[in-house]
């Protein structure tokens, strides 16, 4: 995953996944204070594009699931690892 929001991510693959396909996904990561952090999702992918290494592709994601258990740990991962623009 190279970008994610509350309403999607990006992610860089080495094989094409085709566009409008449901998902069943899962994320996880450690916290800063070492504590396992799970959510699982469901994604619909939206579109697929060579990226500029044209040995990836790069596939936009739409998350189906609107539920805070899967919105707020997003949130708080953005919060904590995102750039400020």
């Amino acid at each position: 995953i190279v970008d994610i929001n509350t309403g999607g991510f990006m992610l860089i693959s080495e094989k094409q996944i085709e566009p409008n396909q449901k998902f069943d996904l899962k994320i996880q990561w450690k916290s800063p204070n070492d504590k396992e952090i799970r959510i699982k999702f469901q994604a619909m992918s939206r579109w697929s594009n060579n990226d500029v290494n044209t040995a990836f592709f790069d596939t936009g994601f739409e998350l189906l699931d609107s539920d805070d258990k899967v919105l707020e740990p997003i949130r708080e991962m953005i919060e904590k690892y995102g750039f400020e623009q």
